[in-house]
């Protein structure tokens, strides 16, 4: 499960979204709602923010929020309140995903690697953690105290309910409450099968429609909030003087934060072409990379070698022919690294 990319991110200080520990969870296209959403109340509130985010896991999402605070340009911080614990019930949850994250939270790895993709994205200053029961800790914050609250922790339906009853205490007017895993809407569902999964206990399940959902999510939701605005399993609601509205969000240009497309791009990676001298990946869908083979075997977006081009070793374009055009004229890709390496 990749552990040696694992390994050389933590001996190398970069942060890890990877396979190893289940880092990536969920469905990462999700993250593109972030910085719309925080451009929204950047636009209205016209100050710095507070988010509050219930399931953090490793990270990965406490850093998307930080770096669209970041890029809204209003600044603000991110507290992350989670367990760190085991809380699936393993008689009843035998996949391998459930068994990798109960032995991740219980030997301490993903909250070791929470702290080290916080250091290692850079966000350390907006990013604050408390470990614990979210309905615990909920319950003893103020009131008002959050422009955003976003929730993807346990999706039990009681702690689901009980996270969703809190939050709405602690938004500030014309704040935002959001969250992940609603996949479907009950007015989706039928009500029979659906008692049914709910009564199950199971996490994730199959609908009659043939879509999987998150019964706990689906039920409780409904039950406080009714209809929400809802984007691929991401959905949101605005605190309006009379309640909880919908709420548009502009997504035009909306992308994935660049720590969530490195993750995926390194997934993505395929040699198509080479030259005696060269190979030629392709690292995503509108990004190829020359990497002279005299480097050696490298992965080239993990090791960060194809955000740019680097001397004549590694060169960078939108497509193959740009690539193909810059590499025509290297005549010795060993004598231009030696070059390269004593630039450095």
């Amino acid at each position: 499960m990749s552990y040696p990319r694992l390994a050389e991110a933590l001996l190398q200080g970069r942060p890890y979204f990877g396979q190893a520990l289940l880092a990536l969870q969920g469905d990462p296209d999700r993250h593109r709602y972030f910085l719309p959403v925080v451009r929204v109340l950047a636009a209205s509130l016209a100050r710095a923010l507070e988010i509050l985010e219930v399931g953090s896991w490793v990270g990965a999402s406490a850093v998307s929020w930080a770096k669209a605070l970041e890029e809204a340009g209003c600044g603000g911080s991110v507290t992350c309140i989670d367990t760190w614990a085991t809380y699936f019930d393993m008689t009843k949850e035998s996949r391998r995903h459930y068994v990798e994250m109960d032995e991740a939270a219980r030997s301490g790895a993903a909250l070791r690697l929470f702290l080290h993709n916080i250091r290692a994205s850079g966000v350390d200053g907006a990013v604050r953690h408390q470990v614990g029961d979210s309905r615990k800790v909920l319950a003893n914050l103020a009131s008002d105290s959050f422009d955003l609250v976003y929730l993807d922790g346990s999706h039990a339906f009681e702690v689901v309910r009980s996270d969703i009853v809190h939050a709405k205490r602690l938004v500030r007017s014309g704040g935002v409450l959001c969250g992940d895993d609603l996949e479907l809407q009950l007015a989706e569902i039928e009500r029979t099968p659906h008692e049914a999964s709910l009564a199950s206990g199971l996490d994730y399940v199959q609908a009659a429609n043939g879509r999987s959902y998150h019964p706990g999510v689906t039920e409780a939701v409904a039950l406080e909030l009714g209809k929400v605005s809802a984007w691929n399993g991401f959905w949101a609601v605005r605190k309006g003087a009379r309640g909880w509205d919908p709420i548009d969000l502009d997504l035009q240009g909306a992308r994935l934060p660049r720590h969530i497309e490195m993750e995926l791009g390194a997934k993505q990676i395929e040699i198509v072409a080479e030259t005696p001298a060269f190979n030629l990946l392709r690292c995503g869908p509108e990004r190829y990379v020359a990497l002279a083979k005299s480097l050696g075997p490298v992965e080239p977006l993990v090791e960060r070698l194809g955000e740019r081009d680097l001397g004549s070793v590694v060169f960078v374009g939108r497509t193959l022919d740009e690539v193909r055009a810059k590499i025509s004229a290297v005549k010795s890709p060993i004598a231009s690294l030696k070059r390269f390496l004593r630039s450095l």
